[in-house]
């Protein structure tokens, strides 16, 4: 197949630099050629395009290109792009994409996945009229991924602190904060891969923080230390995995996705966080200069996968959902 990788430049660091106010080093072209290389591998032709912004442009180079899908959909702004001109593309829809964090802990409540109690304040003076859970809480950014926005400082004890952490969110990302029940307990993140009932859960992945109180955005720059399986009991393992295809069913994700938890050891519930639908997909191989180690490329080595067979699945199952979609509208199957 023809498969387009489309490089978004400071896709991973974008918000955090909002967020900091500070140039970030870039990793996303290096993302977009340990893609496209690992996409080689399986056998197909790739173009790696970089998103310019202009709507008009980048639309006219994807459909010229003639590609049976596309790669790397890391935004909003792609994967509405995406949808409209009726491109092919790996990743979940613009109707999951669109949502944020408190939308899809709203689901999760109706389907009743555990997630911790929280509200969404857009405006510092909606405090005021909050019914707050009792501290510690912690306050997080009601959009963005790779912990954008989130520091030792986002778990608060105080009405002050509350206060403080809110504001920054809120001037500096220009979006709401999102104030959770703060739980203590145990790190993991459970990946998936594929669609429907045809789900593939990847091997759990504990974090442990080293030098951290929670896994803040620096923190996540190589610095956690992994322990894959968790050091939790089997029968909890078990239970993370059936809630990860249960959060991941529950709010529509498509081909993959990693959903984070924390296992609080006192009550006995798997809470979960989020589920992050443009999860890195890369393992290293020692010559990115900029690029970090990702969760599931941690739980694809394993069980003895490599970036090619992390690839070789995705587009599997990929072109498996585009496959049957089109065949329940009564549409002849494309073949690649």
């Amino acid at each position: 197949m023809r498969i387009c990788v489309l490089h978004r430049p400071h896709r991973n660091v974008e918000w955090q630099t909002k967020f900091t106010g500070r140039e970030l080093p870039d990793d996303s072209i290096e993302e977009a050629r340990h893609h496209a290389a690992a996409i080689e591998a399986c056998g197909h032709e790739t173009e790696i395009i970089t998103w310019s912004r202009s709507l008009r442009d980048d639309l006219e180079r994807l459909k010229k290109g003639g590609y049976d899908l596309v790669v790397n959909a890391s935004s909003l702004q792609e994967v509405a792009v995406l949808e409209f001109a009726g491109i092919r593309f790996m990743g979940s829809g613009l109707d999951l994409v669109v949502m944020d964090k408190a939308t899809r802990k709203r689901l999760w409540i109706r389907d009743s996945v555990p997630t911790p109690t929280f509200m969404l304040v857009d405006e510092l003076s909606e405090l005021d009229g909050f019914q707050r859970p009792p501290f510690p809480l912690f306050v997080k950014p009601a959009r963005g991924r790779g912990s954008a926005g989130i520091t030792d400082e986002s778990i608060v004890n105080a009405g002050v602190e509350l206060e403080r952490a809110c504001r920054r969110i809120i001037s500096t990302m220009n979006q709401g904060a999102l104030v959770e029940k703060y739980i203590s307990g145990t790190e993991v993140t459970v990946g998936l891969i594929g669609n429907g009932l045809d789900l593939t859960v990847l091997p759990p992945l504990e974090i442990e923080y080293n030098g951290s109180k929670t896994n803040t955005f620096e923190h996540k720059q190589d610095r956690e230390v992994f322990h894959c399986p968790p050091r939790l009991a089997p029968d909890i393992l078990e239970r993370l995995r059936e809630t990860a295809r249960l959060a991941f069913m529950s709010v529509g994700a498509r081909d993959f996705a990693r959903v984070d938890f924390i296992y609080d050891h006192e009550r006995d519930i798997p809470y979960v966080l989020e589920i992050n639908t443009f999860a890195g997909l890369q393992i290293l191989d020692g010559r990115q200069k900029h690029l970090h180690s990702s969760y599931i490329g941690k739980m694809a080595e394993t069980v003895g996968w490599d970036s090619a067979e992390v690839f070789r699945r995705l587009i599997e199952v990929t072109m498996k959902r585009y496959e049957q979609e089109e065949s329940a509208e009564g549409l002849a199957p494309r073949v690649g």
